[in-house]
């Protein structure tokens, strides 16, 4: 087995310069740790945010938010020989309330294939997505992410063997480029071969698809069924194969779907699968009614005929179906991907008027009544609502984004996933962006029950706030192919997250493995820690820097297992750090993850280092009141060499009493060695005992916030 600095070494023989990556378009090779074929990578220029769309004069006001939170349907335990762990059926979802609700009925929007719930968010060229223009609009708002897609980890252990991701040949063939029904696509917004940047961000949030199977389609109707009971009645948009989510939640629960409006279904086979093969009978399904259900095909896709007989078949089982053809509605070129194109703000028009000319007959439906045009966001948490968030500007897009050809086609691989938002009152020149750690997500910083989280404190304290997804976690898919088979270890038990959770007090739940429900939210969101540091970080570094030069000079945030990119993040891009805030980040000095101090990638030194071994290291024992077994760390022998890019950072470490790695004073003494500005905050010390290493979702989260806030007061001051 290599070992880590020959590792190491493999991914820098072809690292690329700040110049060469800054160039647009640069290429790329990135030596074959995954096996012998090389990456095909672009430093992209696609998705810049801030964009608006053709036709709009200015841009869209601001948006108060009651709620925004993310939370997990049917996050169900079962017992294995090494503990309880939630069963892989849950779906995510991505929850948006403004504070004055317009609309009857809230919006719940299902991505289809191998998609996931950011199809909704951001058009890949970055304009605002559907879900944004209808929260805009007043629409409650539901992104759902379907199990073992996006926020939903895939586990191999319940899900099954990986399915191949689309690849760029198949997308670009059959969705994007002019080939499709005698070359009228011409709403795609690129040209939608494999060098368009924005099929590039499409590409990127592509993931494996469950949708074959009768098993995975009773999972998405019962887990549908739980959404209504949850949010109550509402309206269905579903793309392709997610019409099973939709026609399956209305027959589960009569009277709750008040309308399907339905994305290119596609054909169903009678009496075999109306989903897909082997799927479930169209004659099991016995509910539907009277149900208004619309079949959205757009000209220059194949589906028309397919969809002509989804609506017949549908019309048979007694709804009011309607097949919408766009271009019957004056909008040509449109492809399968309709709500992504160039005037997907005119394609959701035709759905929101047909839905409007519909109210009267949802109404008569049967079931459960909506809420009156004008009612209060009743299910906000208090602690969300009385935040007052307004958002100016939100959406997503990827970077790091690399083209790796394999034997069946080209998969995009490394790609990391960043979602953003901008307050109305921006007081601060630096955004903030968050790392999340472990085996996690950026759902670390969302909140848990439903309660705020870091992000939303940051939003009212006026700091545009970057959520960032590392490759393989969340809504950067994990592919096997890309990334390597390790990612995907098991993680933590609910045993284990009940003794981290229980160690202190501020968990917001009683910390008891089978009877806490947030103990199962967060380990719905779990994945496993990678098992090759340095690709990852290799990875990782990519990404963040490209971030960092989109966007600019800001503060990093990271947290647990995050840590290890933030300190690389300063050394790669030291004049766009402001600062860098660590809570309860892992790795103690020189250890078997850090080899370069705390990096398992190369950092810079003076005098330079040109592998790990030429370290000279001494051991150092813990601080005497620190409370947890004072186990031994490893120091440079003086003289020191000296990490002269993070020179001029503040940094402050945020480390518990309860549980936690307790690298914090550790890494500190490190880095004041290595001539930094460091400090390390104990808990305990500022009288906050009762902390673990799960601090961004504790109850306490807000105290945690503002020591944040008033330390980068003092120490970056960055007021507008």
């Amino acid at each position: 087995m290599k070992s880590n600095d020959e590792r190491t070494a493999q991914v820098d023989d072809v690292t690329m310069t700040r110049r060469e990556f800054a160039r647009d378009g640069a290429v790329i090779g990135m030596a074959g740790l995954l096996g012998p074929a090389l990456f095909a990578t672009r430093a992209q220029a696609a998705a810049r945010h801030h964009r608006q769309d053709a036709g709009q004069t200015s841009p869209p006001a601001a948006v108060r938010l009651a709620e925004y939170s993310q939370y997990f349907i049917g996050a169900q335990g079962v017992e294995l020989a090494r503990g309880t762990v939630v069963n892989g059926t849950q779906i995510s979802v991505e929850c948006q309330i403004p504070a004055e609700v317009r609309h009857p009925y809230p919006i719940v929007l299902v991505h289809g294939h191998g998609g996931q719930g950011s199809d909704w968010m951001s058009t890949p060229d970055g304009r605002p997505g559907w879900a944004v223009l209808l929260l805009e609009q007043g629409y409650k708002v539901y992104l759902v992410d379907r199990p073992a897609q996006g926020r939903a980890p895939y586990e191999p252990q319940f899900h099954g063997a990986f399915r191949n991701a689309p690849t760029y040949e198949e997308i670009a063939h059959a969705y994007t480029g002019a080939a499709g029904a005698a070359g009228l696509h011409t709403q795609w917004p690129g040209s939608g071969q494999i060098d368009d940047p924005s099929l590039d961000q499409f590409m990127a949030a592509q993931g494996p698809a469950f949708a074959g199977s009768r098993r995975a389609q009773q999972v998405w109707g019962s887990r549908a069924a739980l959404l209504l009971d949850d949010i109550g009645p509402a309206i269905i948009v579903a793309h392709g194969d997610s019409a099973a989510f939709g026609w399956l939640a209305a027959d589960a629960r009569p009277g709750r779907v008040k309308a399907l409006l339905l994305l290119e279904p596609g054909a169903p086979v009678p009496d075999v699968s109306g989903f897909a093969s082997p799927g479930v009978p169209l004659s099991s399904l016995k509910h539907l009614g009277a149900l208004p259900v619309a079949v959205i095909s757009a000209e220059a896709s194949d589906s028309t005929q397919g969809d002509a007989k989804t609506v017949e078949a549908l019309r048979q089982l007694g709804c009011a179906a309607e097949h919408v053809q766009l271009a019957d509605r004056g909008l040509h070129g449109n492809g399968h991907y309709m709500m992504m194109e160039r005037n997907h703000r005119q394609v959701l028009q035709v759905l929101t008027d047909w839905w409007t000319s519909h109210e009267g007959t949802a109404a008569g439906t049967g079931g459960d009544d909506g809420a009156g045009a004008t009612a209060p966001a009743a299910s906000a948490h208090p602690e969300q609502a009385a935040l007052g968030l307004s958002i100016a500007e939100q959406g997503c897009f990827w970077v790091g984004i690399g083209r790796k050809p394999m034997p069946y086609g080209t998969i995009a691989a490394g790609q990391s996933y960043v979602q953003y938002f901008v307050p109305a009152k921006v007081r601060h020149r630096y955004p903030i962006v968050m790392i999340h750690g472990g085996g996690s997500q950026i759902t670390n910083f969302i909140g848990i029950g439903r309660r705020p989280g870091w992000l939303h404190y940051a939003l009212q304290e006026g700091y545009r706030v970057y959520l960032y997804d590392r490759p393989g976690y969340g809504r950067a898919p994990y592919h096997p192919d890309a990334l390597g088979p390790g990612q995907m270890r098991p993680f933590a038990t609910l045993e284990i997250m009940a003794s981290i959770a229980g160690a202190g007090r501020e968990w917001p739940g009683s910390a008891v493995a089978g009877e806490d429900p947030l103990l199962a939210q967060f380990a719905a969101g779990e994945v496993g820690n990678v098992e090759d540091l340095p690709l990852h970080s290799q990875f990782c570094a990519r990404g963040l820097n490209e971030l960092l030069d989109r966007i600019g000079k800001c503060i990093v945030l990271t947290y647990a297992a995050g840590g290890f990119f933030g300190w690389k993040l300063a050394d790669d891009r030291p004049d766009r750090v402001a600062a860098i805030v660590a809570a309860e980040v892992n790795g103690r000095p020189f250890d078997s993850q850090c080899p370069w101090g705390l990096t398992a990638l190369p950092m810079t030194y003076d005098p330079p280092a040109r592998s790990a071994q030429e370290f000279n290291l001494v051991r150092k024992s813990m601080p005497s009141d620190w409370p947890r077994p004072l186990m031994p760390y490893q120091l440079q022998a003086e003289p020191a060499r000296q990490l002269v890019n993070l020179k001029g950072i503040p940094i402050i470490s945020i480390v518990n009493d309860a549980y936690g790695p307790g690298s914090g004073p550790a890494q500190v003494a490190f880095l004041k060695q290595a001539g930094c500005s460091a400090e390390c905050v104990q808990l305990s010390h500022i009288g906050l005992p009762y902390n673990t290493n799960v601090m961004p979702l504790e109850k306490n989260n807000r105290v945690l916030f503002d020591l944040i806030r008033d330390w980068l007061a003092q120490h970056a001051p960055d007021a507008l």
